[in-house]
């Protein structure tokens, strides 16, 4: 169980690597709560800023890839404290945003790297900041825009694309000893394979899906 209190003075919002505040388009991890059949639960979602974020600003919005199946991004809206949060889980929110997609963040960091979505041959989805691509021939990519592009143009073949391996990073959370106490951490998951798609997260139209 976690104490609202606790988190809602804890909400911080991370400056990016230019000292400035975090802007759209940008990379982040965001450390958040919600309340499940009564019960408060936390968690990390990976995105692209949708607005320009800063430690006021209320709702902080996200794109990222998180229906199974599909390679569609979404909003998810985080308030600033709790009971920004419980008015707009009322219906005081913006309007059309189911409650299951309204959360209050507590920690949101900026990180290096494009944003991406990606959706592994399961169905699960992802999201993190793009690395590099590897095709199962061995050909590297750097810039996922390109890729997304030879896959759009057959220069990379749908069995190449699913045999080859992404490299990405993204925010998770390691649980403490104490209760309601987390760490923060960036990491850099283990390469994924078998991908049916990928797209870059800032952008409406760079994406690709077998």
């Amino acid at each position: 169980m976690f104490n609202p209190m606790y988190l809602e003075v804890n909400t911080v919002v991370k400056k990016d690597v230019n000292g400035l505040a975090i802007n759209k388009g940008t990379a982040v991890g965001i450390l958040y709560v919600q309340l499940v059949n009564g019960k408060w639960q936390t968690g990390v979602h990976n995105g692209s800023t949708d607005n320009t974020i800063t430690s006021t600003t209320s709702p902080a919005v996200i794109w990222h890839v998180g229906k199974k199946g599909s390679i569609e991004r979404n909003r998810l809206y985080f308030y600033k404290t709790v009971e920004e949060y419980q008015r707009a889980r009322m219906g005081k929110g913006p309007k059309g945003v189911p409650p299951s997609r309204l959360y209050a963040r507590v920690l949101t960091e900026s990180y290096t790297g494009v944003p991406v979505g990606f959706l592994r041959s399961d169905g699960s989805a992802n999201n993190g900041a793009f690395k590099k691509f590897t095709t199962a021939k061995g050909k590297v990519y750097d810039n996922v825009s390109v890729l997304i592009n030879d896959l759009k143009n057959k220069k990379v073949s749908q069995a190449d694309f699913r045999g080859g391996k992404l490299e990405y990073l993204h925010y998770n959370i390691q649980k403490r000893k104490e209760p309601g106490r987390y760490d923060f951490i960036l990491e850099t998951p283990k390469p994924v394979t078998e991908l049916i798609g990928i797209r870059r997260l800032d952008k409406a139209d760079e994406f690709f899906k077998i």
